[in-house]
């Protein structure tokens, strides 16, 4: 039993570690990132405002705009919540659907290689906010995921234990503390 509260102090000290002193560097990091590729959006519109339409850098501004303001909010939960309403808000999956297609086909259309570049640093950008957001769970999924994996030796190493005699119990357990009944 103590074994059990001692890993449990554990989790819960490298939980506030990573949450705590960890996490922060990365997503101030993030926001850094997020800053320099707004500027960089800018910048391209400033000197090639012919060449980018305004409803592509619209997106792509509001996009990293509301990164910046939620980049502590997205991890996994996040994602479940918003795979959730999109399965059951058909509204909502529409407006996304539509949306989406029409952004694409923006893309599409645009023949300035820096803004797409934006868009796939971007995109991988959140899928690293999400992971590191996430990371305090990874915490306490590898001991579980590290359990499952060894199940089957735990199985077969029980399934040969049953096998054991009398003088084996009393080379595992001391002597005495396990009563033989006949």
């Amino acid at each position: 039993m103590s074994i059990l509260i001692y890993i449990i102090l554990s989790l819960a000290l490298l939980h506030f570690i990573y949450q705590g002193i960890i996490l922060p560097s990365f997503r101030l990091k993030y926001r850094y990132k997020i800053f320099s590729m707004r500027d960089n959006l800018r910048r391209l519109k400033f000197e090639r405002d012919n060449e980018i339409d305004d409803k592509l850098f619209e997106y792509l501004q509001t996009s990293l705009n509301i990164t910046l303001n939620i980049l502590y909010r997205i991890d996994f939960s996040l994602l479940v919540k918003a795979k959730s309403i999109y399965e059951h808000n058909e509204k909502f999956r529409n407006n996304i659907e539509r949306r989406a297609k029409y952004i694409d086909g923006l893309f599409d259309k645009c023949d300035v290689t820096e803004i797409i570049e934006i868009r796939k640093k971007y995109l991988e950008l959140l899928e690293q906010v999400l992971l590191a957001n996430s990371g305090a769970l990874l915490i306490y999924l590898v001991p579980i995921g590290l359990l499952a994996l060894s199940w089957n030796w735990f199985t077969e190493f029980i399934k040969r234990l049953s096998a054991i005699e009398e003088k084996e119990v009393e080379i595992i357990l001391p002597s005495g503390t396990v009563p033989v009944t006949p």
